[in-house]
């Protein structure tokens, strides 16, 4: 869905620049979560994870498992200021949702940016991954931004 849509977003935001922001959620410590509970409740952590960005951005933005337990979120019409707060209140959520058990938490890492006219979708993406990687050495469930 994701390489599907991001071109009609991207169509739509270059009348009106740094109006698109590209979030990616990589959820932290997951592995543990298949390699000591199952698969079953890793599913199920991942399916609460997508119905927690489903219930979290608007009709208009696009919520994406991108794989693994890496998800992507398209956030049309929006400033930095807006874009940061709803990636914070995403990254609450998924902190704030129920646990798996055996003494594990998922958390999530997030990065982020705004559409720049002229770039690929994949350089949008490349910096929008960058930036999570930045939050991630800087220690996890918070979120970066480029």
């Amino acid at each position: 869905a994701f390489d599907l849509e991001l071109p009609g977003f991207i169509e739509r935001a270059l009348g009106v620049p740094g109006t698109l922001a590209l979030l990616v959620l990589d959820l932290d410590e997951f592995k543990p979560v298949n390699d000591t509970l199952g698969h079953a409740e890793g599913d199920a952590v991942l399916a609460g994870v997508g119905r927690l960005l489903r219930q979290g951005v608007r009709k208009t933005d696009l919520p994406c498992r991108f794989g693994g337990d890496e998800f992507l979120v398209v956030l049309a019409d929006v400033d930095e200021s807006r874009a940061t707060a709803r990636a914070e209140t995403l990254r609450a959520a998924v902190e704030a949702m129920p646990q798996p058990g055996g003494g594990l938490r998922v958390t999530a890492t997030l990065g982020g940016t705004l559409y720049r006219p002229g770039e690929s979708a994949d350089d949008f993406l490349r910096r929008a991954d960058e930036a999570l990687n930045v939050a991630k050495r800087a220690g996890r469930n918070r979120l970066g931004w480029s």
